[in-house]
């Protein structure tokens, strides 16, 4: 096989999907202050972090969140995917300046697609960080 074949034999189409596993995702007030106190004071918003939070399902679906844990952040879908656990949810805080020029702290929960964790089992993402070659 040629390169070009190779990379045609993987090519994959990669969409939106449609419906989540997780419905809603509720906070525990004091776990989130202390994970957007710890990117303001720490980081000052100058790097986007995400956390997986550990949470309860309940039989409907929803997801109630007692604790955020900020892992590496090259292992965003390797825990999802390793789990097992479809209603696996991740959240970024993130900064945001309103209409009266007020900074507002929003956490965003996401979910790795299908897609994504089935891309990550089949090993089409770089697990590894190299060291960069730095030429004199």
């Amino acid at each position: 096989m040629t390169m070009e074949m190779c990379q045609l034999a993987k090519q994959m189409r990669v969409a939106c999907q449609e419906n989540p596993h997780c419905q809603l995702v509720s906070f525990n007030r004091d776990c989130a202050n202390a994970f957007q106190h710890y990117v303001i004071d720490t980081l000052a918003f100058a790097i986007k972090r995400g956390g997986f939070m550990y949470n309860t399902v309940s039989n409907d679906g929803k997801v109630e969140v007692d604790f955020i844990y900020e892992p590496p952040q090259l292992q965003a879908v390797e825990y999802p995917a390793k789990s097992g656990l479809k209603e696996w949810v991740t959240a970024v805080v993130k900064l945001e300046v309103n209409e009266d020029m007020v900074a507002d702290v929003n956490f965003e929960p996401f979910q790795m697609s299908d897609v994504c964790v089935k891309l990550f089992k089949e090993g089409w993402f770089e697990t590894e960080i190299k060291a960069p070659v730095v030429k004199l």
